[in-house]
């Protein structure tokens, strides 16, 4: 064996690099954060504290990728939102009927 091939690493000639890109943009007033991995296609994740996360693929702009998932993001947070109100309304109505 040469000293070569104990060296940490020894027998992998293989070498792949990862480009990851990080950065931060605000959505109706709601922080986002995102993060892609690799190029075309890049694994875009983006994450907000209080929405939760969502990723997805994107083959060209992982920027507008990520808008796009944070717009989604926002949809159903309001979708939701509009289910709790009109149940809240259900049930309070229930009430004063009773």
């Amino acid at each position: 064996m040469s000293e070569d091939d104990t060296a940490p690493g020894a027998g992998n000639r293989d070498f792949s690099a990862t480009r990851i890109v990080s950065k931060t943009f605000e959505l109706d007033g709601i922080e986002f954060s995102w993060w892609a991995v690799d190029d075309a296609p890049a694994f875009v994740t983006v994450s907000s504290r209080w929405f939760g996360s969502k990723s997805a693929f994107a083959k060209s702009d992982p920027e507008a990728t990520a808008r796009r998932l944070a717009e989604s993001i926002v949809a159903q947070s309001r979708e939701k939102a509009d289910q709790v109100r009109a149940q809240l309304k259900a049930r309070a109505d229930r009430r004063t009927v009773d």
